[in-house]
């Protein structure tokens, strides 16, 4: 991976896509972190987070706000991490439901959603 530019979109810290973005950091990829901004404590805690890989792994780790159901959020996306680094080579989808239950709307929702 070492040099390759990779999106993790949904890169929670403590889920399985902070997960994917550490290891794919580790292996020398630029990565690129993303989740719904749902404020600036949520936009905080993901720059915070990028910052820390960054800083643990050596690697470049930007975050880029997403709203993975707005096509134009996508489209930004892309289009910011091609200015900043040239090119993608690896997108990562990672989504998941808080909570005990996932009610089936947010089902619906996840996987209209899924590349």
């Amino acid at each position: 991976m070492q040099g390759q530019v990779a999106i993790v979109i949904g890169a929670s810290p403590d889920g399985i896509g902070g997960a994917s973005a550490r290891q794919l950091s580790l292996l020398g990829a630029t990565v690129v972190t993303s989740s719904r901004n749902k404020g600036e404590e949520s936009q905080q805690a993901a720059n915070a987070f990028a910052a820390k890989l960054k800083e643990e792994t050596g690697s470049e780790v930007n975050w880029i706000p997403t709203d993975v159901t707005d096509e134009n959020s996508v489209k930004a996306l892309i289009d910011e991490t091609i200015q900043r680094f040239g090119r993608i080579d690896t997108v990562s989808y990672k989504s998941r439901c808080k909570g005990r239950y996932c009610i089936l709307e947010n089902v619906r929702s996840t996987n209209a959603t899924n590349a």
